[in-house]
């Protein structure tokens, strides 16, 4: 080949390659104008959702400068992109306190140090645009420009109440503690319990220091007493309260205790027990029922003596009837016919006078004014009943002095006190009427 054609065959080869460069450069540029529209469509799709995030976002460039603040980041804490420029502003904004501050800056340092470039959370207390405290978790995420972006999650509700739990928390376990009812706190273990903490009067009902029990397992403590375990299992599946009442013995002495326990389920793990003495109370309820049953005995026995003395009674009046009727008849028949005899005899004034009152005497023995009368008769001296007798009679009280050999002055004095001795002082009432009512 000559000098020509070598030539030209080179100029062929080099027309072709620099062809073949323009096509892979036109290909490169191809490329590269869709990578850079696909970068364009993900920025553009990343500020869409950072623009509807419920979350505050805040973005700074790599010098520091505030590029972009999202609306809820306004909205939770009142700055927009003119009130804070750049990031030195932003720390000075929301941590106005100086010592807080630096505290905050030498955490960043230190994070920035490590080379972490993925997202870390802190909590933060920043303060807002109108002066109040918003706590919040800060997560720092460096984008592939190297913008540095902050994504803000609003925890003051959230703090808010885990120191409400908290205060309610140390109030439950101050008013457990200082209960003067025994109480223990188990804590779930896996399939069993361990004892985690106890209250002050546990020492006194266990006769032991609670403190050296504290890690061990429920099951081995109370391998003697299975159904304690079991109510305490029962409480934390059904989670509700269990109440019991069982013989308890004491692992330190071993005496006999008999208590009424209660069992209570507190989140998330735990299960507070409390044990309420009652051997007391049952020895007194023992007493009272044996007592009951004394008294049921002696109410049985004095039921049966009242029997015996109703018979007892009616045994008696039936012979106080028959001595009364044996009275009546001896009276009628032995008595009463030498009294008519007698007054068939010649007989004085005063004679006739005894003869009437002996007669109207033996009739009231024999009628039932005597039972009535006798009521009175043992108050009445036997002037008394003998004057009594008389004015019942009708006599006056110059009849009854000549009868009795007495002074009118002394029966006067012997009615006045009858009247006494019957409740007629001071009445209107006639004594002679109401004798004969009697």
């Amino acid at each position: 080949m000559n000098q020509k054609s070598k030539t030209k065959a080179q100029l062929t080869k080099v027309v072709v390659e620099q062809r073949q460069k323009v096509v892979e450069l036109a290909t490169d540029q191809k490329k590269y104008r869709g990578g850079l529209a696909d970068l364009v469509e993900r920025e553009e799709l990343f500020y869409c959702l950072v623009e509807k995030s419920p979350f505050p976002v805040i973005i700074f460039s790599p010098k520091g400068k505030t590029e972009y603040i999202n609306p809820k980041f306004t909205q939770l804490l009142g700055y927009t992109l003119e009130d804070i420029p750049s990031r030195d502003v932003w720390r000075k904004q929301a941590y106005p306190n100086t010592r807080y501050r630096s505290q905050v800056i030498e955490e960043l340092t230190a994070l920035e140090a490590s080379g972490k470039r993925g997202i870390e959370g802190s909590e933060r207390r920043i303060t807002c645009a109108d002066g109040s405290i918003k706590e919040g978790m800060l997560y720092s995420l460096y984008l592939t420009d190297c913008k540095y972006c902050i994504i803000i999650a609003d925890i003051t509700d959230l703090k808010k109440g885990q120191k409400e739990l908290e205060i309610s928390q140390q109030r439950f376990r101050t008013v457990y503690k200082s209960s003067p009812i025994p109480a223990f706190l188990w804590q779930r273990n896996g399939d069993d319990f361990t004892l985690v903490d106890f209250s002050s009067s546990a020492d006194e009902f266990a006769q032991a220091s609670v403190t050296n029990w504290l890690g061990v397992r429920l099951k081995s403590f109370f391998s003697h007493m299975p159904y304690v375990v079991d109510d305490i299992k029962r409480c934390f599946s059904e989670q509700k309260i269990v109440k019991n009442e069982y013989p308890y013995s004491l692992r330190a002495t071993g005496e006999m205790r008999h208590v009424v326990s209660f069992y209570i389920f507190i989140l998330p793990d735990l299960v507070l027990v409390y044990f309420v003495d009652v051997t007391e109370y049952k020895k007194i309820e023992k007493c009272l029922k044996e007592n009951e049953a004394k008294l049921e005995l002696e109410a049985k026995r004095l039921e049966e003596a009242n029997t015996a003395l109703k018979v007892l009674l009616d045994y008696r009046g039936e012979e106080k009837r028959k001595i009364q009727e044996n009275v009546v008849t001896a009276v009628t028949q032995l008595v009463l016919p030498f009294v008519q005899k007698l007054e068939n005899t010649l007989l004085d004034d005063k004679q006739r006078v005894l003869i009437e009152a002996i007669k109207s005497n033996l009739a009231e023995i024999t009628s039932p004014f005597a039972v009535k009368l006798s009521q009175f008769h043992a108050g009445f001296s036997p002037t008394e009943l003998a004057v009594a007798n008389l004015v019942r009679l009708g006599k006056s009280i110059k009849e009854a002095a000549d009868v009795l050999s007495i002074t009118q002055d002394t029966i006067r004095f012997h009615r006045k006190n009858i009247r006494v001795k019957l409740g007629l002082k001071r009445k209107k009432i006639n004594l002679y009427s109401y004798l004969q009512q009697l």
